[in-house]
């Protein structure tokens, strides 16, 4: 009988030993599970934050986007908010405008890219300060999606894996098969104010140029995309 309640007592403790050991290696345990929790990608849409102000010489309605993330949203803001100052700026310091015409700032984007290692968009804001038609500026931002850094031109360059001699030598010869004899050269030498502005998605960095940075006015802005290599 004794034999008989040592076997049973000795399976009890064989059967115990093996069911910790099951479920502590053929589960998750509460540090795994946070850690699997701490890196999963945050959720990221882009929603459109307007501002909009009249007064008695000059209208602003500008658009501009806002992604849920402090570090980017800041940036972007102060981007626009800078503008609209120095746009009131100008206002003051400007002659009065023509009959029934204010001066007028817009702003609208382009719809972004948000891929898992950057977020891209672009902003175009124009001005109104009288004359034939008003100016607009595009502005390439892109910010590294962890961090929230903005991407510089040599980010870009890296990206695509070129030096920017070779990227001026291609959007020259792209923009001479384009505009022929009215192509304005100077604004596609190698220096990095040519190359500045920028957008990016999954496969593609896209060079922007400035409306008479390189054509006539009525040629709108002019792109050139090189494939990513990185």
């Amino acid at each position: 009988m004794n034999k008989v309640l040592t076997l049973l007592l000795t399976v009890a403790v064989i059967a115990a030993v093996g069911y910790l050991f099951w479920s502590t290696s053929g589960s998750f345990t509460p540090a795994q599970e946070q850690e699997v929790a701490t890196t999963t990608q945050q959720v990221i849409s882009v929603r459109a934050e307007s501002l909009r102000e009249t007064a008695a010489t000059y209208t602003i309605d500008a658009e501009y986007p806002q992604f849920g993330v402090a570090v980017i949203d800041e940036q972007i803001k102060t981007i626009v908010s800078e503008a609209v100052e120095d746009f009131k700026k100008n206002v003051a310091e400007s002659p009065p405008s023509p009959v029934d015409v204010k001066y007028e700032l817009t702003s609208i984007f382009d719809p972004p890219h948000i891929g898992e290692d950057i977020i891209s968009v672009r902003l175009v804001i124009s001005t109104y300060m009288g004359g034939a038609h008003p100016m607009a500026y595009a502005s390439g931002l892109n910010f590294n999606r962890m961090t929230g850094k903005i991407l510089s031109l040599s980010d870009a360059l890296l990206l695509i894996n070129l030096p920017l001699s070779d990227v001026a030598a291609e959007s020259l010869r792209q923009m001479r098969s384009r505009h022929g004899g009215s192509l304005f050269e100077d604004g596609l030498v190698a220096t990095p104010e040519n190359y500045n502005t920028f957008i990016v998605d999954d496969t593609t960095v896209t060079f922007t140029f400035q409306l008479y940075q390189i054509a006539a006015y009525a040629a709108g802005f002019q792109e050139v995309s090189f494939p990513r290599k990185k």
